[in-house]
């Protein structure tokens, strides 16, 4: 990045799979700089996938720190929500919203007709 050889969002897309899995640095920087970012971003998914599935407990409680829930109202008035949790968690979170999503999808399908 200090040379211009790779941009921003590159270098973004491999620090999370280089720190997952120190020794694929250097095949991660290979050949990054003329890739295309979309194919960059793939591969710094499944470095990440690869380490996962070597530790998975260590996976589980680095997703369980870095777990996260952003509400928001949009400009428009509407509730907005972003997060990232662990599976489990997040199972029991959709237990909870489902019969509300199901609601909502039939009282818009109703609008509809």
């Amino acid at each position: 990045m200090r040379r211009g050889e790779l941009s921003g969002p590159k270098v973004g897309a491999l620090t999370g799979a280089a720190i997952a899995d120190p020794t694929r640095e250097g095949d991660l920087l290979a050949g990054a700089a003329p890739e295309p970012l979309a194919r960059v971003r793939d591969r710094g998914v499944k470095a990440r996938a690869d380490a996962a599935g070597a530790d998975p407990a260590a996976t589980i409680r680095a997703i369980h720190a870095g777990r996260r829930f952003s509400p928001w109202t949009d400009a428009e008035g509407a509730s907005c929500d972003q997060g990232r949790d662990t599976a489990d968690r997040g199972a029991r979170l959709l237990a909870h919203l489902g019969p509300m999503a199901t609601e909502g999808q039939r009282d818009w399908h109703r609008r509809q007709e």
